[in-house]
């Protein structure tokens, strides 16, 4: 990076003369390196902690991700008990249905052919 140009004023330098007006650029210089060093140190610091954290993030997003798809499975897995028992319960009455048709239908058959008689 470019070190700036500081001009010192004419009457700052006629009071501090040429070395004391050498020194405060010098000074000044060497204040922005400093703040400048410290600014890269603070910038990596933060980069990293940023690091860190959004590590902890993903892992805690991992986390609740994982447990959505067990609750989201337990879920399912009831689901499917719940429909398998409305599913043998409508055959028991699909099968008590026919059974009462049948046997409808048998007495009607019988009556008819007794009628007949």
């Amino acid at each position: 990076m470019a070190v700036p140009v500081v001009n010192v004023p004419r009457v700052l330098r006629e009071k501090l003369g040429d070395d004391g007006a050498d020194a405060l650029v010098d000074l000044l210089n060497s204040v922005q390196a400093s703040r400048r060093e410290d600014l890269e140190v603070l910038t990596d610091r933060f980069e990293r902690r940023l690091g860190e954290e959004l590590a902890k993030v993903r892992a805690d997003i991992a986390a609740m991700e994982s447990r959505l798809v067990r609750e989201i499975g337990g879920v399912e897995s009831g689901l499917v008990r719940e429909v398998s028992a409305l599913e043998t319960r409508v055959r028991g009455y699909v099968a008590a249905v026919v059974g009462a048709g049948v046997a409808f239908l048998t007495l009607v058959i019988t009556l008819f052919s007794w009628l007949k008689h």
